[in-house]
């Protein structure tokens, strides 16, 4: 019959450093306390009399391991590490990896990107150090996509890259769409009317370069470019090492957008919408974790008036022109050459 664990048989033992604690037969081990070296051990069931001598612990040394990590972000290509021993290892599918190689104590380690993947641009966290037996905490992360020739932010603008499950819920929650920013507008106030509603002299296209059709600006005359400012603010930090980050173009969020049942074409502009039987959000599958099936406008203006651009509803995959407001709230998705 099994007797009720005594709780008085609990045992300490100090063990130095670098050591692990091998329970006897018929023990478990309770607690591991790595700072202070001491651990305890309490009897998991006692069979027979009921008095017991507990047996002492038996040290052993903790088996060295090799460089080990973990890898988020990988959608189709590999990606290959190497470090500074020369070892090189080759990803093809995220969570952890182990390089073989054990590298002696003392010596510095230093994991980098040898192949990045075809499709991505990926980082290396707490990839340096001195090897003391083990290096565990590294992390292989990809925040962004390459597509088109162009480097893409896989977030939406305010949402923050996880590099551990290698998605864009860095902050916020699914009730707020990650911290994703929906109230971008092409341009802040009205062509011709500034606060107040009076004439400013009919300055119209002041976020566009003057012209229906221009390119976008922060904007002049007051006419502010939210747009334009939430990418642009990305460069005073060289965010993921780039200084170029802008607004994606018409044309550029089209070469991220999927109708998985095709498209019907809207006018001869290049407008278009997805065929019925569409999955949303209408954007590349696993490229863009946690895209917010909504409009994302585009840094093209029309060259048919002042008061029209362009937008892209990832809502039902249509690409058409916004007519007849530039301020129409909206996410984006920022790309670097």
């Amino acid at each position: 019959m099994q007797k009720p664990i005594d709780p008085r048989a609990l045992m300490e033992a100090p063990f130095p450093v670098g050591t692990r604690a091998i329970c006897p037969p018929d023990w478990v081990l309770r607690t591991l306390r790595a700072g202070s070296g001491v651990c305890f051990a309490l009897q998991a069931g006692c069979f027979g009399p009921e008095t017991h001598s507990l047996p002492e612990w038996t040290l052993a040394a903790a088996a060295p391991s090799g460089i080990s990590g973990l890898v988020s972000g990988l959608v189709a290509s590999p990606i290959t590490l190497q470090n500074t021993d020369g070892a090189e290892l080759t990803l093809s599918a995220n969570g952890a990896f182990v390089f073989p190689e054990i590298p002696e104590a003392g010596s510095a380690y230093n994991v980098s990107i040898r192949t990045q993947p075809a499709d991505l641009q990926c980082f290396v966290e707490n990839g340096a150090g001195v090897y003391a037996g083990a290096a565990t905490n590294i992390i292989v992360t990809c925040p962004l996509a390459v597509v088109a020739g162009l480097v893409w932010m896989r977030c939406t603008h305010g949402q923050t890259w996880n590099s551990l499950t290698g998605d864009c819920t860095g902050a916020g929650s699914a009730a707020n769409s990650y911290g994703a920013i929906g109230d971008l507008v092409f341009c802040r106030r009205v062509d011709g009317l500034p606060d107040g509603g009076q004439p400013d002299g009919g300055h119209t296209d002041d976020c566009n370069s003057g012209f229906s059709g221009g390119a976008l600006t922060a904007g002049i005359n007051a006419h502010i470019s939210t747009l334009f400012l939430a990418c642009d603010s990305l460069n005073a930090s060289a965010t993921y090492g780039f200084n170029t980050w802008r607004p994606a173009s018409k044309s550029e969020l089209a070469t991220i957008e999927f109708c998985s049942a095709g498209t019907t074409a809207l006018d001869v502009n290049g407008g278009y919408a997805c065929n019925p039987g569409f999955v949303a959000p209408t954007v590349l599958g696993g490229y863009f974790p946690n895209t917010v099936p909504g409009i994302y406008s585009s840094s093209t203006s029309d060259p048919c008036c002042s008061n029209a651009y362009w937008v892209n509803y990832y809502t039902d995959g249509g690409v058409t022109r916004s007519s007849g407001t530039k301020q129409l709230p909206s996410y984006t998705r920022c790309v670097s050459p």
